[in-house]
C-alpha cells in the first residue's frame, strides 16, 4: 500500500509547479469541500450520509443502500456565468467499485428560463496508476447563471460496490477546465 501511495504522490507532484500561485481560479471562487473536514454542503436530500474513512470524508447514500441517488444545491454568488465542478471518488484500474452515474443539474439561465443539464459520469482511476487506486475526480457538470441556486441529482446507472460518492462542489470561472485529483487543472503555462 505504502509503495502505491508514493507512486501517485510522485506523479501528482511531477506536475505541480515549482513555484505555485496562491489564489482563485480565473474571476473567482466558490468551492465546498468536505473531504478532509467532514463538514457537509448547506443543502442536501435527507437520505444521504457523510461517510467517514479515518481521515477524509464523502457525502453519499450509504454503504447500506449504495446505489441510492441524491441532490446538493449550489450557489453561484458572482456577477457572471461560471462552470460548476463536482468532485467524487474513483477507482481503478481495471474496474470501479463505484457506479457510472448520471448527474442531472437544474438551474436557470440569466433570463429565469428553468435549465437542466445531463451528464454521465464514470468514477473510473485513469490508466496512469499500475495498481488498484482510489482517486478524487473532478468533472464540470453544467453551467451555472449569476446569482443562481443549480440542484445536482445524481442516479447510479449499475449496481456497484461502494454507493456513488461526492467530496466536493467548485462554481470556477468558465475558463476552468475539468480534472485534477482533489480540484480542477489550471493551465499553469498561462500563468508563468
Amino acid at each position: 500500500l505504502a509503495g502505491v501511495v508514493e507512486g501517485t504522490v510522485e506523479s501528482f507532484l511531477a506536475s505541480y509547479p515549482l513555484q505555485p500561485r496562491i489564489g482563485t481560479w480565473g474571476d473567482g471562487d466558490e468551492c465546498r469541500s468536505w473531504y478532509m473536514s467532514g463538514n457537509p454542503p448547506r443543502k442536501y436530500s435527507d437520505n444521504l450520509e457523510m461517510e467517514d474513512f479515518g481521515p477524509t470524508h464523502a457525502l453519499s447514500s450509504g454503504t447500506r443502500r449504495p446505489n441510492g441517488g441524491g441532490w446538493i444545491r449550489v450557489y453561484n454568488p458572482f456577477a457572471g456565468k461560471r462552470g460548476l465542478l463536482l468532485s467524487y471518488m474513483a477507482s481503478g484500474p481495471p474496474y470501479s467499485r463505484y457506479p457510472t452515474t448520471q448527474i442531472r443539474v437544474n438551474s436557470a439561465d440569466e433570463d429565469g428560463n428553468f435549465v437542466q443539464t445531463r451528464v454521465i459520469l464514470h468514477p473510473k482511476a485513469h490508466r496512469r496508476f499500475n495498481k488498484r487506486a482510489n482517486v478524487i475526480l473532478t468533472s464540470k457538470v453544467a453551467d451555472i447563471s449569476p446569482g443562481c441556486y443549480a440542484w445536482i441529482y445524481w442516479t447510479p446507472l449499475e449496481q456497484a460496490e461502494k454507493p456513488f460518492r461526492i467530496t466536493a462542489t467548485q462554481v470556477v470561472s468558465m475558463s476552468v477546465e475539468d480534472g485534477g485529483s482533489l480540484g480542477p487543472h489550471v493551465d499553469y503555462r498561462e500563468i508563468y
